[in-house]
């Protein structure tokens, strides 16, 4: 028994070791979350010790495996058409909205209306936020409107 236990303490080390490669450590003021976290690591980690077990031929390593069970669980697909995986970085800013260039330019009555401060369309970056209380009331969407910068006319404007 006691050799078995031996032998077997292993495979409880490796899954341990393998476990805190990419563990999931969130601080929370409810005790459930981290041991909610904490068995979602043990069964993923479980998950990728039976997956190498079962598919020797594919040599996955654990953070594609981990994303691709990510990506299976929010619904992303993990590979292009030509089996190239997809990058999970998102290229646009999350803030700023396609406006179709049909109601952009479209020769309706573009008026500026007052709205809660939001972010500029326009000339707004992630590294420099330019905040309005200005909107489009066609496009919806908030532009700055001020003597010094009027993001509101350019917006509108064929370049």
């Amino acid at each position: 028994m006691v050799k078995d236990y031996n032998k077997n303490m292993g495979y409880v080390d490796y899954a341990d070791m393998m476990k805190s490669y990419y563990e999931i450590d969130r601080k929370s003021h409810k005790w459930w979350h981290r041991i909610f976290f904490h068995f979602l690591d043990v069964a993923v980690t479980n998950s990728y010790i039976l997956f190498k077990l079962k598919c020797q031929g594919r040599n996955i390593p654990l953070k594609d495996f981990r994303l691709a069970v990510v990506a299976g669980l929010v619904g992303i697909p993990t590979t292009s058409p030509r089996g190239k995986q997809k990058s999970f970085k998102n290229k646009t800013n999350n803030f700023k909205v396609r406006i179709p260039l049909e109601m952009r330019f479209a020769n309706v009555a573009h008026i500026p209306k007052s709205c809660t401060i939001r972010r500029c369309h326009n000339c707004s970056t992630k590294e420099n936020p330019k905040r309005s209380r200005w909107e489009c009331s066609t496009c919806n969407v908030a532009l700055c409107l001020t003597s010094e910068k009027n993001c509101f006319e350019t917006f509108h404007q064929k370049q």
